[in-house]
């Protein structure tokens, strides 16, 4: 009897440190995971200067005499047919919003200087200071546009 108590109590502690080192490596493996995952991200977008450097990058420039607007929103969980459209757009550019259904993100809000139109605005989605998405928009009513963030045409 004694050697059985002694042999489930062997059986348990080995059970016990698989279960612990099991759940060590997981941990080890989701944390790797987030850091790939906040690399492959978008490209940074913590400061002012950032989200302008990006949007020189794709060859617009920033009207700096007009103050950026920022404000949190929420990526709907359920994308009505208007979303699903605007996702599609932020895939033109290689975004998808569908990965961040649900989350509280930051919409910047840049007037971009354009010698045909004054309405020029580039949308900055952010998360966790990065860029998720975006558009580049002309706000007017009669000949507006909302197109990707992909460089600019001449």
């Amino acid at each position: 009897m004694f050697s059985c108590v002694t042999t489930k109590k062997r059986i348990s502690t080995v059970f016990l440190v698989i279960i612990l080192v099991l759940t060590l490596f997981c941990a080890v493996l989701w944390r790797v995971g987030s850091v790939r995952g906040a690399q492959e991200a978008g490209p940074a977008a913590a400061e002012y200067f950032d989200r302008v450097d990006f949007l020189n990058s794709l060859g617009y420039t920033v009207d700096s005499s007009v103050p950026e607007e920022k404000k949190e929103i929420e990526i709907p969980y359920i994308f009505s047919s208007v979303y699903e459209e605007y996702n599609a757009v932020q895939q033109k550019a290689g975004y998808d919003l569908s990965d961040d259904r649900g989350k509280q993100v930051l919409l910047y809000t840049l007037k971009l200087c354009d010698p045909e139109r004054d309405d020029v605005y580039a949308h900055l989605i952010v998360s966790d200071s990065r860029i998720i998405g975006g558009d580049i928009a002309a706000l007017s009513v009669e000949d507006g546009f909302m197109d990707p963030l992909v460089p600019a045409t001449a």
